[in-house]
């Protein structure tokens, strides 16, 4: 799984269709392992492990190139970025005030965010600097509090909620509104694996999506 077992697109459909049997009835035997989706490209791209899902295309394409690796995409459940990046209230009042400052990321920062920064003319490493946020990584409650950085990325249906229901002011940049396109619930295979068992993999990917 890509985020844990979050009830999120590309990982609560896999859930469900264990729960219900749908692998079991094509024969499949399917063992479903928590983990992050940053984690999971090295393991399927040395079939170490046959599926995952991407936090977006872009990420899928970043990490094949890394890995050298014959990604394959089967399924882009989502055609809009799920990310946006979260500032801390009043340290960020336009995107150009990013530059010279330092963003909290959970593993890297996602390619939405990074795509939006670059249009604006800000390079990571050059113009502002990315810092890993540890084990409160998914804690946005800890996150906006976080000494050394002005904000961290995060999912627009997950974190900005939490920091509404406490009542923390922050500001959010969505990428969709500076016209950055994006995907998300990216279900992907190893092509080694999808050569050597196709109808396994159609199989699979008809219980999820059932």
């Amino acid at each position: 799984s890509s985020y844990d077992f979050a009830a999120s697109a590309s990982i609560v459909d896999v859930l469900v269709a264990d729960e219900k049997g749908y692998y079991d009835e094509l024969c499949l035997d399917v063992e479903i392992i928590n983990s992050f989706s940053t984690n999971n490209y090295p393991l399927i791209a040395a079939n170490e492990a046959q599926f995952s899902s991407g936090g977006s295309f872009s990420e899928v394409v970043d990490f094949a190139g890394s890995n050298d690796a014959g990604f394959v995409a089967l399924a882009v459940e989502g055609r809009t970025g799920i990310d946006g990046l979260i500032t801390k209230d009043g340290e960020v009042p336009t995107l150009a005030d990013i530059e010279g400052t330092t963003i909290g990321v959970h593993d890297l920062i996602t390619p939405s965010v990074k795509a939006m920064l670059a249009k604006q003319g800000l390079v990571e490493g050059e113009d502002y600097e990315t810092v890993g946020l540890g084990a409160n990584a998914f804690d946005p409650l800890v996150n906006i509090e976080a000494p050394g950085i002005v904000g961290f990325p995060g999912f627009k249906s997950n974190e900005p909620k939490q920091l509404e229901a406490a009542d923390v002011p922050f500001k959010l940049y969505d990428p969709s509104d500076f016209g950055i396109p994006g995907s998300f619930g990216v279900v992907y295979t190893n092509l080694a694996f999808l050569q050597e068992h196709p109808t396994a993999a159609q199989d699979f990917m008809r219980a999820t999506m059932r």
